[in-house]
């Protein structure tokens, strides 16, 4: 009661004037684009507030996936996704208070990865850069120990999932706002400021706008893409709430998801998705009735011929964009073959494409994005795997995605099993992208989908184990006299 009324006396007798005056006068003075301001206002106190807890911040990180916020810091370029890093803090404390470590069924796969990881820096041509795209790759792989050890019950695993959820809407709705207004906002310059530093030699670049929406993302390629991985885990959302008003704000989240899919305009993204739906129904079609597939198949080709007339113009543009996007990624592809040709085993390390991308010279990069060549990719994360991890990491890392399909489907096949809907919305999420791997490499290298991806891996873990626990609960019960 003493200390409530000497804080509403300092208040009203003006104490708090100076600091708030100082605060508003900070944020004036700031560019609208640096939000150094805004982060030193509103993270030192989410620092105090997470500093005991891991999980509340495991949960604000999954919720942040999409916004990238990146600040200058001493000329350094600190970006949001660092939240992945800085979990371990917390949850070292907790874990040695608590509980002993529990380790990852992929440990031994994600182990070699980061000695992959490790190997690229030391044979780095450029390691600024190198070592910045492996700590963005090793944080999110190590949300799958993260994940396994900060959720344990059913609770926890919704609350993760509903904050992936939740920014999934906002994106979405961003992209609306986006595509009406014909630009990129200043909504996407504040999450994703011009900065070009030895850490992101090309951020400073950035496409002109072209009718596609990218929200929040890099791109519109890794929006389709992040779009195509939300849509299964919020469809799970829907089908696993119970309230009205919840099944009804999911419902339309993944509606709203469907439209930013539709206006990225990014074919690979189309196709990833209608193939996952495909396989996934091919897995099911023994529980399917035929009529209600062939009603779905009419509905979404309908609409998909509907969307095309309306934008007939721009669908007829990017017809001729593919066939030069084939004709170059050709060339990506060869060349990242050739270097798995001459590094078989372990590849030539992460980031050594883009250097022999521009020691190529192709005349159609050279003409059209010559300031891209040092840092690019293959567009296909298959081949990109190959030529920098060598056979080994490929082997590794999607023969994890695979056996996390696998596990995720034979839960869902349980018709009562408690986690079957997200196990199912885990496994399409993780389908649609291996599909979509084979015409972009933003799945597992990207700021922002690898992030989610590899907290997807770990999720699935989650839920093996919780839906363990409840049969093994269940069988125990069943055996008592």
């Amino acid at each position: 009661m003493h200390s409530t009324t000497a804080s509403r006396q300092l208040f009203e007798e003006g104490g708090l004037a100076l600091p708030i005056a100082a605060a508003g006068s900070l944020l004036a003075a700031s560019l609208l684009y640096t939000p150094l301001p805004l982060i030193l206002l509103l993270g030192l106190p989410l620092c105090f507030y997470f500093s005991a807890r891991p999980f509340e911040l495991l949960a604000f990180t999954a919720f942040m996936i999409p916004f990238n916020f990146v600040f200058v810091l001493w000329g350094i370029p600190v970006a949001a996704e660092l939240l992945k890093v800085l979990i371990w803090g917390p949850l070292v404390l907790q874990l040695t208070a608590k509980k002993k470590f529990a380790v990852s069924r992929y440990h031994l796969p994600l182990l070699v990865v980061f000695a992959l990881l490790l190997y690229s820096c030391v044979v780095a041509s450029n390691l600024p850069f190198v070592l910045k795209e492996s700590v963005r790759m090793g944080s999110s792989v190590a949300l799958c120990y993260v994940a396994v050890n900060l959720i344990d019950t059913r609770q926890k695993l919704f609350v993760v999932l509903k904050s992936i959820g939740i920014a999934s809407f906002v994106v979405a709705m961003y992209s609306l706002y986006q595509f009406a207004i014909q630009d990129f906002g200043a909504l996407f310059w504040l999450v994703n400021p011009r900065i070009a530093t030895a850490l992101s030699p090309t951020r400073d670049l950035v496409s002109e706008w072209r009718n596609r929406v990218p929200s929040f993302l890099s791109n519109e390629m890794e929006a389709g893409e992040y779009f195509n991985y939300c849509i299964p885990l919020v469809g799970a959302l829907f089908l696993s709430v119970k309230d009205r008003g919840g099944r009804i704000f999911w419902a339309s989240t993944v509606v709203l998801l469907f439209l930013g899919l539709l206006l990225t305009f990014t074919f690979g993204a189309w196709t990833a998705f209608a193939v996952a739906v495909l396989f996934m129904g091919w897995k099911f079609r023994d529980r399917l009735p035929i009529r209600d597939i062939l009603v779905t198949l009419c509905l979404l080709i309908s609409a998909g011929g509907a969307f095309i007339a309306a934008n007939l113009e721009m669908m007829t543009g990017r017809i001729a964009q593919i066939a030069f996007d084939a004709f170059t990624r050709w060339d990506f592809w060869t060349l990242a073959w050739a270097e798995f040709g001459a590094h078989p085993v372990f590849g030539g390390g992460l980031g050594s494409f883009g250097p022999m991308a521009a020691a190529s010279k192709f005349e159609w990069l050279e003409r059209i994005s010559p300031d891209w060549s040092s840092t690019t990719s293959p567009h296909n994360a298959y081949m990109y795997i190959l030529s920098q991890f060598g056979i080994v990491g490929f082997v590794c890392i999607f023969g994890t995605l695979a056996h996390a399909i696998r596990s995720m489907l034979r839960i869902g096949r349980q018709a009562s099993n408690e986690f079957r809907w997200v196990a199912l919305g885990l496994g399409a999420s993780l389908a649609t992208a291996m599909v979509g791997s084979f015409t972009d490499d933003t799945t597992l290298f990207g700021p922002h989908c690898s992030s989610l991806i590899w907290l997807v891996v770990g999720l699935t873990e989650v839920v093996a184990r919780l839906s363990a626990g409840v049969q093994s609960a269940a069988l125990n019960r069943s055996a008592m006299p």
